[in-house]
């Protein structure tokens, strides 16, 4: 199946989500620099780009990786991140993307184009096994890292150190709109052959948070990367709480130990008539912006997931629900 088809289950997705929805809570921080933001996430499976197929490894991965597009969180388009400019050919089969020079992965190597030739051929490649490599489908030499007999993505190489070709199969007008998705993160071959299926607690990206610490079923720590190509985090720090048990961590919100978290379906009406509670109620929605002032619990200060004061996306963390459906399909 061509990946016009695929778009189209992705779509259908967010459609699903939009309908259904869901209530978070939280409560909008001051817009000022530092401080650290506690966020509760269940355990993840991967943060290794190509395995990072679910919504909390998602989330993670986005604050560590970034991409030579993003998606535009009211539009969902994809708009250019480590892509200065691109090119398309007539007949539409070859683009050509120039990379934004003195960018740098958080170990101070620098990115280049070989970099995406390295991690696009890896996330095909039959050895690697990965769920989202059909995102790669169009290009050329696709099929044959798939079935095990190239280790060579043939359409991707690298003309120089800032400029990446890819040749298609054939011509698909919504190729540059799937370059958004985590599995086109750009990863680096020696890390990979240092760590190998370890990597994931060892992720090295070029996004504006580095990672510091995974500890299973505890936490997932990173801090603000000083030396970003793009406009700084606020926060210095974000600590992914890992809590199994959303009541579990619906109390420890109400506690003041973490900063957002979705309300336990059973208590969103109670939630949502609780005068101390009741203002930091955000229904989770697609395209729903929330425009929240700040807002305090009793002796507390909360977010309502406004990602702008922890990362460059400057979006809300009820776009991130339409976000993480649309790149984990």
């Amino acid at each position: 199946m061509k990946l016009k088809s695929k778009m189209i289950a992705i779509m259908a997705v967010v459609l699903i989500v939009a309908l259904v929805g869901s209530l978070s809570i939280g409560c909008k921080k001051a817009e000022a620099a530092g401080g650290v933001m506690r966020i509760h996430i269940n355990q993840p499976v991967s943060l290794d780009p190509p395995n990072c197929y679910e919504s909390e490894g998602i989330q993670v991965a986005r604050q560590i990786f970034d991409g030579l597009f993003k998606y535009d969180p009211d539009t969902l388009e994809a708009v250019p991140e480590l892509c200065e400019k691109w090119e398309v050919s007539d007949d539409g089969l070859v683009y050509t993307f120039h990379i934004k020079k003195n960018v740098k992965f958080h170990d101070g190597s620098k990115l280049t184009a070989q970099d995406f030739v390295y991690s696009w051929t890896r996330a095909v490649l039959a050895e690697t096994a990965s769920y989202l490599a059909y995102h790669l489908a169009a290009i050329k030499g696709y099929q044959a890292c798939q079935d095990g007999t190239s280790t060579t993505l043939e359409g991707v190489k690298a003309l120089d150190d800032y400029t990446l070709q890819v040749t298609l199969e054939y011509p698909y007008a919504d190729f540059v709109s799937t370059l958004g998705h985590v599995v086109f993160y750009p990863v680096k071959q020696a890390d990979i052959e240092k760590w190998g299926a370890d990597y994931t607690k060892h992720v090295n990206g070029t996004g504006p948070f580095k990672f510091v610490e995974w500890v299973d079923d505890q936490y997932i720590n990173l801090e603000k990367f000083d030396d970003y190509y793009g406009d700084k985090a606020m926060l210095d720090k974000v600590e992914y709480k890992i809590i199994a048990d959303e009541n579990t961590a619906f109390l420890e919100f109400k506690a003041g130990n973490i900063d957002y978290t979705q309300i336990p379906q059973g208590k969103i009406k109670a939630t949502e008539e609780d005068p101390d509670l009741k203002d930091n109620v955000i229904p989770a929605l697609p395209y729903n912006k929330t425009n929240g002032d700040k807002c305090s619990l009793p002796n507390h200060e909360y977010m309502i997931g406004d990602f702008s004061t922890i990362s460059k996306y400057q979006q809300t963390l009820d776009d991130l629900l339409v976000h993480v459906s649309y790149m984990q399909s």
